[in-house]
C-alpha cells in the first residue's frame, strides 16, 4: 500500500513537472461590459428588442449587479409585451441600487371617540355624501394595497399626501368597536433618491399601465418616481431612450393609471401639477358629469405628448 501511494504521488509529480514545459493556451480577455451595453442600447433604439434583451441579459451573466443591464432588460421585455419579466427586472434594478424610497405601511386604527375627535377618522360629510376620510401617519402616501373595516371594503375615491377619501361603510358608531386596517405604500423621504432608481420606477409604472393589470402598483411606482423628480429636479439627466422618461411623461403615466382606477380627483391633481399647471378645471372631480371633461383633457395631453 505504501508503494502504491508513493507511486501515485510520484505520478502526480511527474505530470506536474512535465506540464511545466507545455505552453498554456491563450486566455481570451473578458468581454467589455460597457461595449456590450452600448450595443444593447443601439439594438433597443433600432427596435430590435429581442436582441437587445438577450444582450442585456448576457451582461447580467458577466456582472450580476449591473443595474443598467436590468433596466435595459426590463424596458426591452416591456416592449415585447413580456410584462412579468419586466417587473422582475425593474424591481431587481432598484434592489441592487439599494435606494428604494417606497415603503409599505400597515395601520390598524380603532374607531374610538379619540380618533373621531382628532380628525384621524372624519365622517362629517358621510350623512349627505357617503364620503368619509381617513388620515394616515406615514406620508406622502403613494397608493393603497388593501383596506378593510371588519371584513367590509370601502371604495377608495382619492388620496393625497396623507388622507384617503372613501365612500361606503364608514365606521360611524364607535360603540361597535370596529377597526380600520390599511396596508399602504408611502415615500420615505429619509432615503436619498437615485437617478437609476427613478428610471426603474418609471419603467415599472409604464409596464403596469401597458399591461392593464395591477394598476395600483403602476400608480405607486409612478408616484415614487415623481417624488424623486420633485426632490432631484434638473439634476436627473435626460433619459435618451424610448419612452424618453421625464417628469411630464411619468405624470401622463400616473394620470392614465389613476383615471382607469376611478381616482378622478387624483387625475385632476396630476394634470395640474405635472402636465398642464394652467388647466382651468374648477369642477367637482367626484361628479360623474365631469368625468368626460377629465378624460378629454387626458386624451388631449396623450395626443400632444
Amino acid at each position: 500500500m505504501k508503494f502504491l501511494r508513493a507511486l501515485l504521488i510520484l505520478s502526480g509529480l511527474i505530470l506536474v513537472i512535465s506540464g511545466c514545459g507545455v505552453k498554456n493556451p491563450e486566455v481570451e480577455p473578458a468581454p467589455d461590459v460597457n461595449k456590450l451595453l452600448n450595443t444593447a442600447w443601439t439594438l433597443y433604439d433600432n427596435g430590435n428588442y429581442s436582441a437587445a434583451r438577450d444582450t442585456f441579459e448576457f451582461v447580467t451573466t458577466l456582472d450580476v449587479f449591473n443595474y443598467e443591464a436590468y433596466l435595459g432588460y426590463g424596458l426591452s421585455s416591456s416592449m415585447l409585451g413580456e410584462f412579468d419579466d419586466a417587473h422582475t427586472a425593474f424591481t431587481f434594478a432598484v434592489s441592487i441600487i439599494g435606494a428604494n424610497e417606497i415603503k409599505l405601511g400597515i395601520e390598524v386604527i380603532p374607531d374610538d371617540p379619540d380618533n373621531f375627535d382628532n380628525g384621524i377618522i372624519d365622517t362629517v360629510d358621510y350623512g349627505s355624501t357617503n364620503i368619509w376620510r381617513l388620515k394616515l401617519s406615514k406620508r406622502p402616501v403613494l397608493g393603497i394595497e388593501k383596506l378593510s373595516i371588519s371584513g367590509n371594503s370601502p371604495d377608495l375615491r382619492a388620496f393625497n399626501d396623507s388622507v384617503l377619501t372613501l365612500v361606503n361603510y364608514a365606521p360611524i358608531d364607535p360603540s361597535k368597536a370596529e377597526s380600520v386596517k390599511v396596508y399602504y405604500y408611502y415615500y420615505d423621504t429619509t432615503v436619498s433618491p437615485d437617478t437609476f432608481t427613478t428610471w426603474a420606477l418609471s419603467g415599472n409604472a409604464a409596464s403596469y399601465v401597458a399591461q392593464g393589470e395591477n394598476l395600483m402598483h403602476g400608480i405607486v411606482h409612478a408616484g415614487g418616481a415623481l417624488k424623486s423628480w420633485a426632490i432631484q429636479g434638473s439634476s436627473i439627466p435626460a433619459f435618451t431612450h424610448e419612452p424618453n422618461f421625464s417628469d411630464k411623461q411619468v405624470g401622463l403615466i400616473l394620470a392614465m393609471a389613476t383615471f382607469k382606477e376611478g381616482l378622478y380627483a387624483n387625475t385632476v391633481d396630476v394634470i395640474k401639477t405635472w402636465i398642464d399647471p394652467d388647466w382651468d378645471f374648477s369642477g367637482d372631480p367626484f361628479d360623474p358629469d365631469n368625468f368626460p371633461v377629465i378624460l378629454a383633457k387626458l386624451e388631449e395631453e396623450i395626443k400632444n405628448n
